[in-house]
């Protein structure tokens, strides 16, 4: 069932400054009656929403004529951002907002049947900065009824891997903000991921121990129909308070909490980490820090986090935090008082460079794989 509220016309906009200034939100619902304090968007969010399609907009000759939000109520209530668009050719349409950002434009057939060269050229940037060549496109019926067009193209990436990939694919959207890329290469990072958390596992163990913590590795995680296994478990019990004592912030960060979990992950797929949230690992008395040991432009710990409190559907997201491999160091509190710490920290250091190496390098590949072999065989001390 569909709710709709009606998003005030947009004030005339100029060349100079696309942005336009927003007077706030109509709302049309008596099925909601609610909907107006939960949904209420700020100017400046909407501004900036309005500035990104209005560009993607022009560039293709087209013409914002209206906007709404149509708001799904289902398993989660969603609100999506629609704008009433006028091509070049004069047909008017309604798209949503990450739609037009993927590249979806008017569904006239005047207008939708482009020639490949012409879809071609809109995604030749993306391949070109990534290192990658276009070999050649081809046109492809889809969807349910074999009735959508879909444009697929050939992709060389810097490493020679080739492979098809849907056009809307490539562009970047919420959840991949670097849009899909060589799929041969992405299950290259997920094996070297698989790999790299073996190792930190492996010498976190061994530093939380000797510190008297109590902390398991792979240990599953059941709370009723919930079945999880986060990377590690640490008890917040005594030692642990010890252990944190002189850290105000994690002192209040874990109160009235009785296990903290850790997740690592080296994907820059957003969609990947807020599937993590999803099973639930926290709760009233479980935290969760996901360990991200890679940042890219534009895939930060900031981002992440922002994008995880502002899930609407996810429970719990206060006891939910990410940090960078600069956060884990200093969580993990060393005070290089000792030579043996000293050695650790370096050792979790010099394994993050070589993951991080080995994306490119298949020497570093090897090195990689076999230290996380070696590292595994010695779990049983634990």
């Amino acid at each position: 069932m569909k709710v709709w509220k009606k998003l005030e016309k947009f004030c005339p906009v100029s060349e100079q400054d696309p942005k336009p200034c927003l007077s706030g939100l109509k709302i049309e619902s008596k099925i909601l009656p609610d909907v107006k304090t939960t949904f209420l968007a700020s100017q400046n969010t909407w501004g900036i929403f309005y500035g990104v399609i209005y560009k993607i907009v022009t560039e293709k000759g087209g013409t914002i004529i209206d906007s709404e939000i149509r708001i799904t109520k289902g398993k989660r209530v969603q609100k999506r951002l629609f704008f009433l668009i006028k091509c070049k050719n004069k047909h008017e349409f309604w798209k949503r907002k990450d739609d037009l950002n993927q590249g979806q434009w008017c569904p006239h057939p005047d207008c939708r049947f482009m020639s490949i060269e012409e879809h071609q050229k809109e995604i030749e940037h993306i391949v070109i900065e990534k290192g990658g060549t276009i070999i050649k496109g081809e046109k492809r019926l889809g969807g349910k009824k074999q009735d959508k067009v879909k444009k697929f193209f050939e992709i060389e990436c810097e490493k020679n891997h080739i492979w098809w990939v849907e056009k809307g694919n490539l562009k970047p959207s919420k959840y991949n903000t670097n849009g899909s890329w060589c799929p041969i290469c992405a299950n290259r990072i997920a094996s070297i991921g698989n790999l790299i958390h073996i190792i930190i596992e492996y010498f976190t163990l061994v530093y939380l121990k000797k510190k008297n913590c109590s902390v398991f590795y792979e240990k599953s995680i059941n709370d009723k129909s919930i079945d999880t296994i986060p990377d590690l478990q640490i008890l917040n019990d005594k030692h642990f308070k010890i252990f944190i004592s002189k850290n105000k912030y994690l002192k209040a960060l874990f109160f009235n909490i009785n296990i903290i979990l850790i997740d690592f992950t080296i994907t820059s797929n957003l969609q990947n980490i807020i599937e993590k949230c999803y099973r639930e690992y926290q709760c009233e008395d479980r935290f969760l820090i996901i360990v991200l040991l890679r940042e890219e432009k534009g895939f930060t710990t900031q981002y992440v986090q922002k994008i995880i409190n502002d899930d609407k559907g996810l429970n719990k997201k206060k006891t939910i935090i990410v940090f960078n491999l600069e956060d884990y160091i200093k969580f993990l509190n060393f005070n290089k008082l000792t030579e043996w710490e000293k050695k650790i920290e370096k050792k979790i250091l010099i394994y993050i460079r070589l993951a991080n190496k080995a994306i490119n390098s298949d020497k570093a590949y090897k090195e990689l794989s076999y230290s996380a072999q070696y590292y595994k065989k010695k779990y049983c001390l634990f």
